[in-house]
């Protein structure tokens, strides 16, 4: 992930603003993972680490 005034190669790009947005909204305690996938994989990818 990285900020958008930053040029990117196959990254997200957000603005900083939505990065802290993020890192608000997560729970520490509940040892968050970023997963980025295509919308067809979530689906398997969040079964492994059940």
């Amino acid at each position: 992930m990285r900020i958008n005034s930053i040029p990117t190669t196959r990254c997200d790009a957000m603005s900083e603003d939505e990065i802290k947005e993020i890192i608000r909204w997560l729970k520490k305690e509940a040892n968050p993972i970023l997963v980025q996938a295509p919308k067809s994989e979530i689906e398997w990818l969040l079964n492994q680490v059940k």
